[in-house]
């Protein structure tokens, strides 16, 4: 009988760390190759990792709500066929090794953790020193892997720092909560403040002196969309224009054509329609699907149009990727959409669906709403928010008509895009909605 230790694959590109969501097995439990262990939640979706071999479970390492990066093992199974183990480590001191790791992991982001009202990532940080530390600190080398536990890379990323730019200092430069504090304390040092966006979460008042409360936690992707968010808010010096479209022969073109594209597993839909007009406003003014690299003074050109679509799920905001959107055409953009939708209603959007994306639209209008003014999603520079249609009187050729009018509102970085620029821009979507036959010459 040997043992095989099964270890958390990659999860994608750039994502090293996730959080045990579910236990789908338990000790004694016989498993099937490609049977589902364990579920892990990324920052945006929750991936079942399963079982690579047939075999028993011996030993379960890990429980709901432990952080595990790839490489950390997670279950022991044993295996009846010794030769399916031949190419695999047999289970050994090294498991040891990863049970003590993770135990210690486990501590440390108990120590960390911030205490409500009294306690932030930034707040309990105590001054830097201003004499150098005796012994002088480990120098990675280049292309080295980063040493950090999963705790600290996740505080890392929420407070939006790179991992890579923190000084560790335990064993041979390991990367501590502690020093993650460290780093943010001295980054907001060494900024001046400007207003409240530069200062730390300010201590919650006592509300339940004034009637009874309920404490509920936020969900991981909760967490990091307030993250997200209020790194946005205070990178981004936001701008808004707003204009009113005419899509009355827009509106009439879907209706007559929306059954046709049903027939081939798409979905005419409004929203599909704006991917397709921002894909040629996107080739017609590149700045919006820019970057600014604020540090280095440069402005850095996508050569693809990728554009991401904002989604209301039960699980929270997402936001799928609709990938290389000039290449495509309108019945394209509507089949990949509705795939992209029924995937999130599903929650199985993987990590490639949720990358990369260089501009977001953001459509409100099926909740009625006259309005929307939407936050840019950094590192991005602009964003296309849309509320509900709605039939108003309008002048048009000498008479007034009843007009179907879209609202929309174009939110930017106003340190890169100025408001002419973002004119010309809603000009553009303008006069490609009005008339139909614009969006096929695109």
């Amino acid at each position: 009988m040997d043992k095989r230790t099964l270890q958390l694959p990659s999860l994608g590109e750039g994502v090293t760390q996730a959080s045990i969501a579910g236990i789908l097995v338990s000790v004694g439990d016989r498993v099937a190759a490609g049977q589902p262990l364990i579920e892990v939640e990324t920052d945006k979706v929750t991936v079942e990792v399963p079982a690579d071999v047939a075999g028993t479970v011996e030993t379960i390492h890990v429980a709901v709500g432990d952080d595990i990066q790839a490489g950390d093992a997670f279950v022991i199974l044993t295996i009846a066929d010794s030769a399916q183990a031949e190419t695999h480590p047999p289970a050994s001191a090294v498991d040891a090794s990863i049970d003590a790791s993770l135990d210690a992991e486990k501590a440390e982001a108990q120590a960390a953790a911030p205490t409500p009202e009294t306690d932030s990532p930034l707040t309990t940080v105590p001054p830097l020193s201003p004499t150098p530390p005796e012994n002088p600190p480990f120098q990675r080398p280049p292309g080295k892997s980063i040493p950090a536990s999963p705790v600290s890379r996740r505080m890392a990323r929420e407070l939006g720092i790179d991992i890579g730019d923190v000084q560790g200092s335990g064993f041979r430069g390991r990367i501590s909560a502690a020093d993650v504090k460290a780093h943010a304390r001295h980054l907001l040092s060494e900024r001046p403040a400007v207003g409240e966006a530069a200062a730390a979460h300010l201590p919650l008042p006592d509300i339940s002196a004034f009637g009874p409360v309920q404490r509920q936690p936020l969900n991981r992707i909760g967490q990091v969309t307030a993250a997200n968010m209020q790194r946005s808010w205070s990178e981004v010096p936001h701008a808004w224009l707003q204009e009113e479209v005419d899509i009355t022969e827009l509106e009439a073109a879907r209706q007559r054509h929306k059954a046709r594209v049903a027939e081939t597993g798409g979905a005419l839909t409004l929203t599909a329609i704006l991917v397709r007009a921002l894909a040629g406003a996107l080739a017609e003014f590149p700045l919006f699907n820019a970057v600014l690299d604020a540090e280095k003074n440069e402005v850095v050109l996508r050569e693809y149009i990728h554009i991401g679509v904002a989604m209301d799920t039960e699980r929270g905001l997402l936001v799928p990727v609709l990938r290389d959107v000039a290449n495509k055409s309108l019945l394209q953009i509507s089949q990949a959409l509705a795939e992209l939708t029924g995937k999130a209603r599903q929650n199985r959007l993987g990590m490639d669906d949720l990358q990369g994306a260089g501009f977001t639209l953001s459509n409100l209008g099926g909740l009625g709403l006259t309005g929307i003014t939407p936050i840019v999603n950094w590192p991005q520079v602009a964003i296309l928010g849309v509320a509900g249609g709605r039939e108003l009187s309008r002048y048009v050729n000498g008479k007034v008509r009843p007009r179907l009018m879209l609202p929309l509102t174009l939110g930017f970085d106003h340190r890169l895009i100025n408001g002419a620029d973002g004119a010309r821009f809603l000009a553009h979507l303008r006069e490609t909605l009005a008339d139909p036959f614009l969006l096929a010459l695109q």
